[in-house]
């Protein structure tokens, strides 16, 4: 199915404000504990469980030092731990702790509240539908950033 042009430019406008604001949410305090980008670390563990590290930077999109620096931090303030891979004891997989744990029930609760005030006037089935239409479109991106040869990222984040 092809999409007229205005419809596209449409999208893309969206897509742009979206990305600029989501930049601007995840600007963190000053007297943050942690990187925000390091919470997106928390997330992927607690979603995919146990995990190499070389594997969790890539299911991230970062490199694997920017993965070593921000999960040493976490183990440090106590939120992941290294434990030994039972299938090869030369490598450690990292775990969420209890207390990781409860950092990501409070920050999904944080955003539970931040996106059900900004959602309290739409209706029940509109709320339900952007799901929708946010995981197809999210799908689709996703497909399509996987075929290098029509994927310049440098064309497409600005």
């Amino acid at each position: 199915m092809t999409t007229a042009k205005p419809e596209i430019e449409s999208v893309i406008h969206e897509m742009v404000r979206l990305k600029r604001l989501i930049h601007r949410l995840g600007q963190a305090p000053h007297d943050a504990p942690r990187a925000r980008s390091a919470n997106w670390l928390l997330f992927a563990v607690r979603h995919r469980g146990s995990i190499r590290l070389a594997d969790l930077a890539a299911a991230c999109y970062i490199d694997a030092s920017t993965a070593s620096r921000q999960t040493a931090e976490l183990v440090a303030q106590g939120l992941l731990r290294r434990e030994s891979d039972p299938a090869d004891g030369r490598v450690s997989l990292l775990t969420l702790t209890d207390e990781g744990e409860q950092v990501v029930q409070e920050l999904i609760e944080q955003r539970k509240a931040f996106f059900g005030s900004a959602l309290a006037d739409w209706d029940h089935d509109d709320v339900r539908q952007l799901a929708v239409l946010m995981g197809r479109l999210t799908d689709a991106l996703d497909a399509q950033a996987d075929r290098p040869e029509t994927f310049d990222s440098r064309k497409v984040t600005a």
